[in-house]
């Protein structure tokens, strides 16, 4: 028919036939790769495909090929039997696939398979010994991960699933070319120990360790920093993840060494009504201190400058408890938070950390190969996995309550940092309760301590501004001096009956007209 109009009709892939080329140089006869394209097409006609015939469509064939290359004995050569150690490898890994209850390789089953039946052709052909890219992945296996995908959608799922993969089983390896892209490879030849293996056993233990997964949920509160040495150098495992509590979360928690854990804050600064207050922001088992009948710490404003309380339970902790705590101090500017109970798939995920703990706390600072390969392992799930762990912590709080004296279950919203939280709710309290809420202060200035000292300056001391004075100076003592003028006019408001006091009145009119000037 001419080799033209063959070439329009050929419906096998291209790179499929230059690695079922490498392959058959293994078997005996140069007809076994014609073989195994006829035995495919005859299979894919007997079943109405309309698909160009990909790589992973010849693996049967492949796999199960006989021959027989003296034309009077059969002999067995398929490969699963000339590469017996691998071929068995990736059984194994079939095995591992079809096992999984959950997950993103249990929603895509199928193609996982096909993934790993294109590497493991891929090793068997000793090409592309790197691995292949993503993209490369993708157009071998050749099905959409939608009707409506993009070639770049299709792209990152395919590398979605290889990360799994690569995750999951220990026969898949990654590398990065020159430019930073991930490659995947069937590696069935592998020493020491299988680090998945590890995680299993930790998780093992840890869904029969209350005392595990509770440390592990101490942790997640601190997250912050976690500085892990090998022999090699020391890798920071939190890659970039922090909790909203890791920078007041109670001593002890976060990781095992003492020294790696950072200063713990007790005090916030929030901006209300254009001032700066600060109050005591801390975190205990609000629980047990209720069964223990340990009262909650008083503020004792007039010593410590302390405005507002906010103590954050590390457990959940009954509503009876939090009302008994709230009664007992009687001080409408405390406020109690605690989280809700973690629900099935979060308590999976404090178990997968709590596995990757022991991982961390049984191989760090070893100088074996085995150990380096876990915590290299362990490093890399991690980047992965920490962000999606962490959350648990956000969504539990989130889902949790916060009241204080007057004021049952406020509304809150958790996002961003422990400030931007609790500042609506500082603010609504205080409001609540201060009288001087009817002094404000318009941005951007904002009213610390230290202007105190400036404002009482700006009372007592007599004299004038000079002209020339540099602007910020200019400023700053216009500003103090009318702050001052205002605090006194809010007092007399409060404390005295201009109608009826002339002396008042003269003050009044005094005060209205330096406010003026």
């Amino acid at each position: 028919i001419g080799e033209q109009e063959f070439r329009n009709f050929f419906p096998f892939h291209k790179p499929a036939l230059e690695v079922l080329r490498a392959i058959t140089y293994e078997l005996t006869t140069t007809r076994s790769a014609i073989h195994f394209m006829h035995q495919t097409l005859k299979h894919l006609l007997k079943s109405r495909g309309r698909e160009l015939v990909r790589l992973w469509e010849l693996f049967d064939e492949a796999v199960r090929y006989e021959e027989d290359p003296s034309g009077v004995h059969a002999g067995l050569v398929a490969i699963k039997t000339k590469r017996e150690a691998e071929y068995r490898a990736y059984e194994a890994c079939r095995r591992q696939i079809d096992a999984l209850t959950k997950g993103y390789l249990k929603v895509h089953r199928d193609k996982a398979i096909k993934v790993i039946q294109t590497l493991f052709l891929y090793h068997l052909a000793r090409t592309r010994q790197q691995g292949i890219t993503p993209e490369e992945i993708a157009n071998s296996v050749l099905i959409e991960r939608d009707p409506e995908a993009t070639p770049e959608e299709n792209i990152q799922h395919y590398e979605t699933i290889a990360e799994n993969l690569k995750k999951e089983l220990r026969q898949i390896a990654r590398s990065f070319d020159d430019d930073g892209r991930p490659r995947y490879r069937f590696d069935p030849v592998f020493t020491g120990v299988d680090p998945r293996e590890e995680f299993r056993k930790a998780r093992d233990e840890a869904e029969a360790n209350e005392v595990m997964v509770r440390e592990a949920w101490e942790h997640l509160l601190a997250l912050g920093e976690w500085p892990v040495r090998n022999r090699q150098m020391t890798i920071d495992l939190s890659s970039q993840v922090r909790s909203i509590f890791h920078k007041i979360a109670p001593p002890g928690f976060g990781p095992e060494d003492p020294s790696l854990a950072p200063a713990r804050e007790k005090t916030m600064e929030i901006i209300w009504q254009g001032r700066q207050v600060a109050g005591r922001v801390e975190m205990c088992d609000l629980g047990r201190m209720a069964a223990e009948n340990v009262p909650l710490p008083p503020l004792d404003s007039a010593q410590t400058d302390l405005d507002f309380a906010v103590l954050i339970s590390t457990r959940p902790a009954p509503a009876q408890a939090v009302t008994k705590l709230l009664a007992q101090r009687k001080d409408p500017r405390v406020l109690l938070w605690t989280p809700d109970e973690l629900n099935h798939e979060e308590h999976e995920r404090l178990l997968d950390f709590a596995a990757y703990r022991k991982l961390v706390r049984d191989w760090q600072g070893k100088e074996t190969e085995d150990a380096v390969a876990v915590m290299n392992w362990v490093a890399g799930a991690l980047e992965a996995e920490l962000g999606k762990i962490a959350r648990i912590v956000d969504t539990s709080y989130a889902r949790g309550r916060i009241d204080a004296l007057n004021n049952s279950r406020l509304e809150f919203h958790v996002a961003g940092e422990l400030e931007n939280i609790l500042a609506p709710l500082v603010d609504r309290i205080l409001t609540a309760t201060y009288e001087s809420r009817d002094i404000k202060f318009e941005p951007p200035f904002v009213f610390r301590k230290e202007e105190g000292v400036k404002v009482i300056n700006g009372i007592v001391k007599t004299g004038h501004i000079p002209k020339g004075a540099k602007p910020n100076q200019n400023i700053s003592a216009a500003q103090n001096f009318g702050f001052g003028l205002k605090i006194i006019k809010k007092s007399a408001e409060r404390e005295l009956d201009v109608a009826d006091n002339p002396y008042v009145q003269d003050l009044w009119a005094f005060l209205d007209e330096k406010l003026a000037d």
